[in-house]
């Protein structure tokens, strides 16, 4: 398993729905098999104030060798504090991981990650950064 504390910029498509945020928190993935993960992850918005947490699956498209970049496809379910501002529902997500200095900074990997709402069908983009708890990811 892996274990990353992190932080993430979003912005959305629904100001109203689901208003834009600055937020910090964790993500833990676990290998199921060679590219299928169990994912989850927990944040803290600090401009609206909300908790929210996410669990679901991810398949890897890329080359599961390399660790400096990776591009996955996943689905999540998504909870929150305040459904007001981050409603619960099913997500498809597309996300991409890479190292932008592997050899100086083995921990961080910089993710870009466009998600899109089932229900209320919200597109959301997330930037951000995460460091690996233990290491090298």
């Amino acid at each position: 398993p892996g274990f990353y504390l992190g932080a993430n910029g979003v912005w959305t498509d629904s100001q109203e729905t689901m208003p834009s945020d600055f937020e910090l928190g964790g993500n833990v993935s676990v290998s199921l098999q060679h590219r299928l993960s169990v994912v989850g992850c927990s944040y803290y918005g600090l401009q609206q104030e909300y908790l929210r947490a996410s669990a679901g699956g991810r398949y890897t498209v890329t080359d599961v060798d390399n660790n400096d970049f990776s591009i996955g496809v996943g689905l999540q379910y998504h909870v929150s504090s305040d459904e007001a501002l981050r409603p619960k529902e099913w997500a498809a997500d597309v996300t991409i991981g890479f190292a932008p200095v592997p050899k100086d900074m083995p921990a961080l990997t910089v993710i870009l990650q466009g998600s899109h709402g089932l229900t209320t069908e919200t597109t959301a983009a997330y930037v951000g950064g995460r460091f690996t708890l233990g290491g090298a990811r």
